[in-house]
C-alpha cells in the first residue's frame, strides 16, 4: 500500500480569512485546499465529517461508519504565487473496535482513499504532482518560514518560466 503522501504545487487556492483567524501556528495555511479535497471526496461518496485547523495544518476528517480516516495538509507559503503543499493521509491499516471486540481491517479504506486524492490530484489541471510517496517531507515543506531557502526557489522556479 502506497504510503499516501503528496507534494502539489498550485495558485488555485488562495490563503483565506479563515486561515488567517483559525491557524494555530503562523503559515499553516490550507483551508482553500482542504475545502476542495473535501467537497471532491464527498462527491465521491465518502463521508466528510469534519474539517478544521490544527496546529500543523488542515484536518480533513473521514467517516465511513466503523472505519474512519483522516488526511492533514498544510500550505508551505502565504504569498499568492504559486504555492507548495503537503498532503498526508492517515496510514493506519487497523483499529481496534470495543463493538466487535477485535481489530478492523482499514487498509483497504486507506487504499481506496490514497486512490481517490490521487485521481483529484492528476485530474486538476491546476495542480501539479511534485512527489508521491516520499519518505520525508521536502525542506521547504517543513519549514515553511525559511525565507532564504524559499526566494532561492522563487528565482529557480521563475528563471524557468
Amino acid at each position: 500500500m502506497s504510503s499516501g503522501r503528496f507534494h502539489i504545487k498550485s495558485n488555485k487556492f488562495p490563503v483565506l480569512q479563515q486561515d488567517l483567524d483559525e491557524c494555530c501556528n503562523p503559515g499553516t495555511y490550507g483551508k482553500s485546499l482542504a475545502d476542495f479535497l473535501g467537497r471532491q471526496l464527498s462527491n465521491q461518496g465518502y463521508i466528510i465529517e469534519d474539517i478544521f485547523a490544527e496546529d500543523f495544518g488542515w484536518w480533513i476528517d473521514i467517516n465511513q461508519g466503523e472505519l474512519r480516516s483522516h488526511i492533514v495538509l498544510r500550505r508551505a507559503s502565504d504569498s499568492d504565487a504559486i504555492s507548495d503543499y503537503a498532503i498526508s493521509i492517515d496510514n493506519k491499516t487497523s483499529r481496534w473496535s470495543w463493538k466487535k471486540f477485535r481489530f478492523l481491517d482499514l487498509s483497504s479504506l486507506q487504499s481506496d482513499i490514497v486512490d481517490s486524492v490521487y485521481h483529484i490530484i492528476s485530474m486538476d489541471s491546476e495542480i501539479e504532482l511534485i512527489a508521491r510517496d516520499f519518505d520525508t517531507y521536502p525542506d521547504r515543506l517543513m519549514n515553511p518560514h525559511n525565507k532564504t531557502q524559499q526566494n532561492e526557489t522563487d528565482k529557480v522556479a521563475n528563471k524557468s518560466q
